[in-house]
């Protein structure tokens, strides 16, 4: 967050990699609103979406907004293109320059093993048009974040659910902090608001942390079988 306004202020494109839940798409919309050309469109695109077809429709069109200038382009999940697409768009960047007329952001799963090792794409972005690598950690990583993280989350969530909460008890809020975070602020947002659902008082209880956070184990070992 420190880094936002000299990464918004520049020219150079963007990359920010990170995995599930880290906050890509929230980084990416600070980088915008914090840059020149805040005034000016914020195109998304993602990538997941995306086939042939479309892209090929989307370069070529004159009616594209690939053809404007001054706005900002936020391309996510780039480990969804296949590899032809990967070669349609970096021919594209090399004949036309669109990345000198406007800014582009880049956003990839950082967990995504077979991108990052057969990715043209990836390091085309970051030698070819030079841009900037931001890598976003887990929150597993920065457990010293969920206390303010959760007052956050808490004070989004008591106004819709009409509930007079002020915060965490200390066991609870050591019980987030020791927590294998499997999708990261999502998840966190989203135990945080179960939890608030279940308090009737004022802070809320290591149980009903616990009770929640048991919840996740399981439906983490249904998905994953861990």
């Amino acid at each position: 967050l420190d880094n936002i306004e000299a990464y918004a202020s520049i020219p150079n494109p963007v990359i920010i990699a990170g995995e599930q839940g880290t906050g890509k798409d929230t980084m990416a919309n600070m980088i915008y609103m914090n840059g020149p050309d805040s005034e000016n469109p914020l195109v998304i695109i993602d990538a997941e979406y995306m086939n042939k077809t479309k892209w090929m429709k989307l370069l070529e069109d004159d009616d594209s907004f690939f053809t404007m200038d001054n706005i900002t382009i936020y391309i996510k999940n780039l480990h969804a293109i296949n590899l032809e697409c990967q070669m349609l768009l970096e021919n594209y960047f090399t004949n036309t320059y669109v990345h000198k007329r406007n800014k582009f952001i880049f956003s990839y799963l950082s967990d995504y093993g077979d991108f990052l090792e057969d990715s043209t794409i990836l390091p085309f972005l970051q030698n070819k048009l030079v841009s900037f690598h931001i890598v976003l950690p887990n929150l597993s990583e920065r457990s010293e974040d969920i206390s303010s993280l959760s007052s956050l989350f808490i004070g989004e969530s008591i106004t819709k659910h009409g509930k007079q909460i002020l915060g965490l008890n200390p066991k609870a809020l050591e019980l987030l902090e020791e927590f294998n975070w499997t999708y990261n602020i999502d998840q966190l947002k989203r135990v945080i608001a179960e939890c608030i659902v279940l308090t009737d008082n004022y802070s809320i209880s290591d149980e009903t942390v616990k009770t929640v956070l048991e919840t996740e184990k399981t439906k983490s070992k249904q998905l994953f079988g861990t």
